[in-house]
């Protein structure tokens, strides 16, 4: 028996998904980075928005607290 993914529960995915990637957009924008790093996140975010996501909050987030 298959059984199918529900329409709201792909919905609310999608909804939170998209919340987290514009939250990701914004924290670049308002970081202590230089504007040259700034400026390469935004092209890795939004080339490639899942795994730009996942490395920045991975990889860029962490150098901001180490730098402070």
């Amino acid at each position: 028996m298959s059984e199918k993914i529900p329409a709201a529960f792909l919905l609310l995915l999608m909804v939170v998904l998209i919340a987290v990637y514009i939250y990701t957009i914004i924290d670049i924008l308002r970081s202590n980075k230089s504007g040259e790093l700034k400026l390469l996140w935004m092209i890795c975010v939004l080339c490639m928005p899942f795994l730009g996501t996942i490395l920045y909050f991975w990889i860029g987030k962490k150098s901001r607290y180490q730098r402070t």
